[in-house]
C-alpha cells in the first residue's frame, strides 16, 4: 500500500484487452492505493504513475498481517477481561469467551437516543404463535 506525502499519482486500469489503459482517479496528498493487495493477496487492479514529483510511504503485506493480527490479540484480550468481569459470563470457558469476543460489535449512542424498546411478554408470545 502506498500513501503520498507529496506530489500527486494519476490512476489507469485497462478493463478491456482492446482498449489501452483508463483514466480513474488522480491520488493526491494523504490519500493511499493499492490497500487491496495489502486486504486480500491479490494483484494490483491498477496502474499508478507519478504525475508529478511525489514521496510516498510504503506498507507491505508482512506488516499490515503483524499489525492486524497484534490488533485483533489486544482487542481480543481487552473484551476478554471485560467479559469475565460479568457475573453472567464469569463461569464460561476461554473459548466460549474468545466466541463472544470475536462476534461483539461497538455501537454508539447519543444521548437520550434509545437503546432497546420493552415489548410486554404477552405481545412476543402472542407474535410467536401468530406466526
Amino acid at each position: 500500500m502506498y500513501v503520498i506525502d507529496t506530489g500527486k499519482a494519476d490512476c489507469y486500469r485497462t478493463t478491456n484487452q482492446n482498449e489501452g489503459p483508463k483514466f480513474i482517479r488522480t491520488y493526491n496528498p494523504g490519500e493511499a492505493f493499492g490497500e487491496l493487495a495489502l486486504l486480500y493477496n491479490a494483484p494490483r487492479a491498477a496502474t499508478c504513475k507519478a504525475k508529478t514529483d511525489c514521496v510516498l510511504f510504503t506498507l507491505d503485506r508482512e506488516t499490515f498481517n503483524s499489525i492486524v493480527k497484534t490488533s485483533v490479540e489486544k482487542k481480543r484480550e481487552r473484551y476478554a477481561q471485560f467479559l469475565k468481569s460479568i457475573y453472567l459470563l464469569s463461569d464460561m470457558e476461554q473459548g466460549e469467551i474468545d466466541q463472544i469476543c470475536d462476534s461483539l460489535q461497538t455501537m454508539s449512542f447519543k444521548k437520550n437516543d434509545v437503546i432497546i424498546v420493552q415489548v410486554s411478554y404477552f405481545v412476543y408470545w402472542n407474535y410467536i404463535f401468530s406466526n
